[in-house]
């Protein structure tokens, strides 16, 4: 099953002109040739368009002289409908909820808030975008890495854009269940309860399997045989820049806050 035609009529796009790509020699995603510039790529590694997770569909602005098949991409509004049928009679129908342009070059000046702040005071650029882009972005070379436990640098084959993995341990991911509020309160009690401990047990599940392998030798054994460079970094360092950097700005921010911010233990 794999997408076989895509229309977007806010700017006239309606064409079965479909090819899949994966991965070059040097493991930057495949484009469609320009000699056929109006052909529309899906980058067979993502999701099927429709099924969970991101799906890629790429094409060119233009191309051996003539407009290329995404020639009026620049024109789609927030709103407007994408339609992608697939190869099982299924369409797969989507609204555009943003549009973003991001010029190579310029790439430093959107640095990210949410881990953002911590890259930047430790001396590196962050760069925020969907989780969609971000493996293309690393196989173009926008971007030089990324901020992944272990088990995310897994589950995303991110050793196949990536050769280095650096243990900084600077990043707690938590698990969070969420409900429709209505729903919620039309549980009974024991139901409630019963949510609640499946939750704390999810939870804990996660943290198991996350913390499990986020160590140097279990890193090494997982992520060397596919390629990666593990590396052990000077946490304490690490740990006093950001002391300097960013802490003053959060402790200003929160400081009713700060003392248990600084106290709790993951």
């Amino acid at each position: 099953m794999i997408p076989k035609a895509i229309r977007i009529p806010s700017i006239k796009v309606d064409n079965n002109q479909f090819m899949n790509v994966g991965l070059n020699p040097d493991k930057t995603m495949e484009e469609p040739p320009l000699t056929f510039p109006k052909l529309i790529a899906w980058y067979k590694r993502s999701a099927v368009p429709g099924d969970n997770g991101p799906a890629i569909v790429l094409s060119h602005i233009n191309g051996n002289g003539v407009p290329g098949g995404f020639a009026k991409l620049d024109n789609v509004k927030v709103g407007d409908e994408v339609d992608i049928d697939r190869t099982d009679n299924q369409v797969a129908v989507f609204k555009v909820v943003a549009t973003n342009l991001y010029p190579k070059a310029d790439y430093p000046k959107w640095a990210a808030k949410v881990f953002g702040d911590t890259i930047n005071g430790l001396g590196g650029n962050a760069v925020p975008m969907p989780w969609g882009e971000v493996i293309p972005a690393a196989q173009q070379g926008v971007i030089d890495g990324a901020d992944l436990p272990i088990v995310n640098i897994l589950a995303l084959k991110a050793y196949e854009v990536s050769k280095y993995c650096s243990m900084t341990y600077h990043n707690y991911g938590p698990t969070a269940a969420v409900i429709n509020l209505d729903i919620w309160n039309g549980l009974t009690e024991p139901q409630r309860k019963l949510l609640q401990d499946t939750s704390h047990a999810a939870q804990a599940k996660v943290r198991q399997l996350t913390e499990s392998v986020d160590n140097p030798e279990k890193a090494k054994e997982l992520l060397e045989p596919k390629g990666m460079t593990v590396n052990s970094a000077n946490v304490e360092a690490f740990r006093k820049l950001a002391q300097e950097k960013v802490w003053p700005a959060y402790k200003q921010q929160f400081p009713e806050l700060w003392e248990e911010i600084v106290a709790t233990k993951v």
